[in-house]
């Protein structure tokens, strides 16, 4: 029975420092000249391969960025 819940223990605090170490980036992409929100506008962390293309409002989000500069 311990067995199992150092086991459950580890993987419990092995998830919850996954979840920590990862961000979220959203934004809004806008037209420089007139403000308006692009649409289908491809966003890419340069390095990586993460990225999201904006949506009808502009927006995007990209989820499970590492810490790091880019």
């Amino acid at each position: 029975m311990q067995k199992i819940f150092t086991l459950l223990l580890c993987m419990y605090t092995l998830s919850v420092s996954a979840q920590v170490t990862t961000a979220t980036l959203q934004g809004t992409v806008k037209d420089k000249k007139d403000g308006s929100d692009l649409i289908g506008v491809s966003v890419i962390i340069k390095g990586t391969s993460l990225g999201a293309a904006s949506d009808e409002n502009g927006k995007f989000i990209i989820h499970n960025i590492k810490p790091g500069t880019y």
